[in-house]
């Protein structure tokens, strides 16, 4: 039976860690695999300890950590699962907010059966669709508004981001003057010289089923590779994001698009008269410049300027009504934002050979030593974020920049109004030992951060 405290979403920064067991798999049972020993008990009224007793080559290996806020066990479905860790964010989804599950673990221990699930037994993605369009069903009867789901899905492998709605197209992460990071998927190109470059491909739905339809899709796309465990495995970061919108948004998102386009050939044009203008007043001869008395038409610079500013305008103005269709969309869940991450699994190469007649790449080597590397990324900002939240630190820097998993995730963590929630899989079995206490041992950093941060909160005030 899961254990779990009473949910606590204010806005300290923090992020709920939640351990989940899965049962020991029918291979793992057929080969008589023994299973570690674990104990759970209560730390303080908000948290859990847990202690852990596995092999190691033949020896006992001990491991003890606390500051959890839910333990699953083996017993424990998605259903439970999804109770105890993403039902209580949803409140915060449906006031406008953001909501983000983190599933972490080494490959094979069950995040991504926890997130997408597999056959009947429904993953956390699903459970919340369905909780969340019936929220809106209800409220598009009461209101007479017309709320929906947008659902975007993307990967990140090797440092890449790849829309898995769009063909896996390859896109590129951008950060702006503002430190708001852009995702852009391929650039159109239209006669006229307008430039298109329009964000990750978005699919509106009405129910769980036109969500899941989208995932299935997506899914489908994903990087798969050898591994130590299992023969396809994950080698990439899954991001399934689901916002709630109007009609209004979404037109409105289309016109700033538009605007963006008009704006290319007009601010290309008045670079190419500054740039021909200016090359009037000098010439080269003998490989030497000189000055050749030439006036530029400064008239003629002025009206490309003066054109460029009305686009700019333009431009300006559609993101302006962007931003009041959404904060003014006839319910205060319109922009709310509901985030799952089925992170890649931490690889290790200690585990090389481990499978018979199988063995990993020197690439699929390196592929682990990435997702290790973005993992720690990951695990950094968390904590950078937390201390920076709950002490009151003004402009305290957050590695986001780290790499190009902490790039996107930025948005989904820099908000106030943000509950963040992280799954820790592990195994039972013995064999994972090792495997499972560095999960836990992340788990209990990330853990640990946020409690430090409340900690210092207190002292300092």
């Amino acid at each position: 039976m899961a254990k779990q405290h009473q949910v606590d979403l204010s806005p300290d920064g923090a992020v709920r860690v939640f351990v989940r067991w899965r049962p020991l798999t029918k291979i793992e049972i057929s080969q008589n695999s023994a299973a570690v020993s674990y104990e759970v008990k209560e730390e303080d009224e908000a948290s859990y300890v847990v202690d852990v007793t596995g092999k190691v080559n033949n020896r006992l290996r001990k491991w003890s950590g606390g500051g959890f806020a839910g333990v699953l066990r083996d017993k424990d479905d998605n259903a439970s699962t999804f109770a105890a860790t993403v039902e209580p964010i949803l409140l915060r989804v449906m006031e406008g907010g953001t909501g983000s599950c983190f599933c972490y673990g080494h490959t094979g221990s069950g995040k991504t059966h926890t997130v997408l699930g597999y056959g009947e037994e429904f993953g956390l993605y699903y459970r919340a669709a369905t909780r969340v369009a019936e929220m809106l069903k209800a409220i598009n009867h009461k209101e007479g508004t017309d709320l929906a789901i947008n659902v975007r899905f993307s990967e990140l492998y090797n440092g890449k981001v790849y829309d898995l709605l769009k063909q896996r197209a390859e896109c590129h992460v951008r950060q702006d003057a503002d430190g708001k990071v852009h995702i852009r998927s391929q650039t159109e190109k239209f006669a006229d010289g307008r430039v298109r470059v329009r964000p990750l491909h978005a699919v509106t739905c009405r129910d769980a089923e036109e969500v899941a339809k989208a995932v299935v899709m997506g899914t489908g796309l994903r990087t798969a590779g050898v591994s130590t465990l299992h023969d396809q495995s994950s080698r990439s970061h899954a991001i399934i994001e689901m916002e709630i919108v109007t009609k209004e948004v979404m037109e409105a998102r289309e016109a700033v698009l538009q605007a963006e386009s008009e704006l290319v050939p007009v601010g290309k044009r008045c670079t190419d008269i500054k740039i021909e203008e200016q090359s009037k007043m000098y010439v080269n001869v003998d490989g030497e410049w000189k000055i050749t008395g030439v006036q530029i038409d400064q008239a003629r610079i002025d009206a490309a300027e003066a054109e460029l500013k009305v686009f700019e305008e333009r431009v300006k103005a559609a993101e302006e009504r962007a931003e009041r269709a959404s904060r003014n969309g006839g319910h205060p869940c319109v922009g709310g934002t509901l985030v799952f991450v089925d992170l890649a699994g931490a690889e290790h190469g200690a585990d090389e050979g481990k499978m018979p007649g199988r063995s990993q790449t020197a690439q699929e080597r390196r592929e682990g030593r990435q997702i290790n590397t973005e993992l720690l990324a990951l695990k950094e900002v968390i904590r950078a974020r937390a201390q920076s939240l709950c002490n009151g630190a003004q402009g305290q820097r957050i590695p986001f920049r780290t790499c190009s998993l902490t790039m996107v995730l930025r948005r989904y963590l820099i908000a106030n109004d943000c509950a963040c929630v992280m799954i820790a899989n592990t195994s039972p079995s013995v064999e994972h030992t090792v495997k499972t206490i560095n999960t836990l041992q992340y788990a209990a950093l990330v853990t640990a951060s946020s409690s430090k941060a409340k900690k210092n909160n207190v002292t300092s005030g």
